[in-house]
Order: structure tokens, then C-alpha cells, then sequence
């Protein structure tokens, strides 16, 4: 009677059944692989309809609104300044208010592994580091760091990546940053791409008084003190 999608059924594969709770949220799901196993995958809720966790349950609860329990957590998120360990004051940080602090994901097949991201933002909201693990560095909080910068427009002018895979790894800690520039207008003129202080300049846009792209050059290649352009399109 609300309209929702109850089972789902497409060519060479079992029916995935749905079942949501009393604020038609998507509460659990079986498709035919789990059905096999005995098994759906849950979702919990806070209270502003957010998802909080999801994971494997046991069998298919016939009540969704009934308190249930996970056989294995898969996905874990945290709201409002909460990283699962502390609480950033709203009254201090009040861009946190609303916003994910803090996601974790599963290693699957692993028994306790997960990979998680910090958020930080700024004043405005905006995020401005991501910090966390990764596969081949899973005890670190910051092998994998990301630092963005804007401009008073809110447009994104360098991203900047730190991945450390850990001293077990073949290679060290590598260094990945993007750049964009932007006209008067706020359109994008330039994407600017460095690897380990290996700077390649990827695209290139012109306009005209029009606001009509014109023209688009795509991968720089420095020739006899001229740049070149593997590809240019002209509109």
C-alpha cells in the first residue's frame, strides 16, 4: 500500500525480497545466494533515518521493526563529530552537524579487518582531509590521506593523496595530487595531474564570449619548447 518494491525478480536469477521497516526504510534484503545460505542483509537506522550499520543476519526476520542482531557487521557509519571513539563538541564544530564523520567497511573474508575514513571539515562544511587504512596498511589511521583545498566559490582547486601500502609492500609511500583552475567565470580551464612530482597537464578548455566550449586539448607532451597535445577538439 506505500508503493514500495516487496521482490524483484530479472532473467537467470532468483526473486531478491525486501522488507522495510515502519518508516519505509529498507530494513533487509535476500537475494538467491543468500537465501541458499540462510541468510539477508540488514540495515539499521538512528533516528534521523540515517544508516548506521548494515550486515549478514540470520535467516529473514518476517518483522522488520523487531530489535535484531548481525551474524557479521559489513559496514559500520558515525554522524555528528562521532568517530565511534569521540565526540567533537556541535557547539565548537557545528559543521559536523548532519555530516559522516567516520565510515567503516569490511574486509570480507577477513575476521576483523575493516577499512575505515575520517572526515574533517572546515567552517563551511567542507570536507578538507580524509584520513584512514588500507588494505596492505590496515593498522595505520592515516596510510591513505587525502587534503582539498577551494577557492570563495566553493570550487575544488587541488586534492592532494598520501597512500603508504606499509613496509611490506613492494613499493613506498607515493604521493598523488590533482589540480584545477578555473576562469572569472567559475568553468574549468585546467586539470593539472602529478605523480611523485611528475607533473602532467591532462586537459585544457577554452570558450568563447558565448560561454560555448571551443575548444578541448586532452595529455600535454613537452616537444622542441612547445607544448603539444595528444588530442585537440575544436567545436
Amino acid at each position: 500500500e506505500n508503493d514500495l518494491i516487496i521482490e524483484k525478480k530479472i532473467p537467470d536469477a532468483d526473486a531478491v525480497t525486501m522488507k522495510y521497516n515502519i518508516r519505509d526504510l529498507l530494513t533487509f534484503s535476500q537475494d538467491g545466494n543468500l537465501s541458499a545460505a540462510s541468510e539477508s542483509v540488514g540495515t539499521k537506522y538512528d533516528e534521523y533515518g540515517r544508516p548506521t550499520e548494515t550486515g549478514f543476519v540470520s535467516g529473514l526476520p518476517g518483522n522488520p521493526d523487531a530489535s535484531f542482531s548481525f551474524s557479521e557487521v559489513l559496514t559500520r557509519n558515525y554522524y555528528d563529530g562521532d568517530d565511534g571513539t569521540t565526540q567533537l563538541s556541535l557547539s565548537t564544530y557545528p559543521q559536523y552537524q548532519g555530516k559522516v564523520r567516520r565510515s567503516e567497511a569490511k574486509v570480507l573474508g577477513s575476521s576483523s579487518t575493516f577499512l575505515h575514513t575520517t572526515f574533517t571539515y572546515d567552517a563551511y562544511g567542507r570536507v578538507t582531509n580524509t584520513a584512514g587504512n588500507n588494505y596492505l596498511n590496515s593498522g595505520s589511521s592515516t596510510a591513505e590521506s587525502v587534503d582539498m583545498t577551494y577557492d570563495w566559490a566553493d570550487n575544488l582547486l587541488t586534492q592532494d593523496r598520501t597512500h603508504n601500502p606499509g613496509s611490506g609492500a613492494t613499493t613506498g609511500t607515493q604521493s598523488i595530487d590533482f589540480e584545477w583552475q578555473y576562469d572569472h567565470m567559475g568553468r574549468s580551464i585546467n586539470y593539472f595531474f602529478d605523480l611523485n612530482s611528475s607533473n602532467t597537464h591532462l586537459a585544457e578548455y577554452n570558450y568563447n564570449n558565448r560561454d560555448e566550449l571551443i575548444e578541448r586539448n586532452l595529455h600535454s607532451n613537452y616537444q622542441s619548447s612547445l607544448w603539444a597535445w595528444w588530442q585537440s577538439i575544436d567545436y
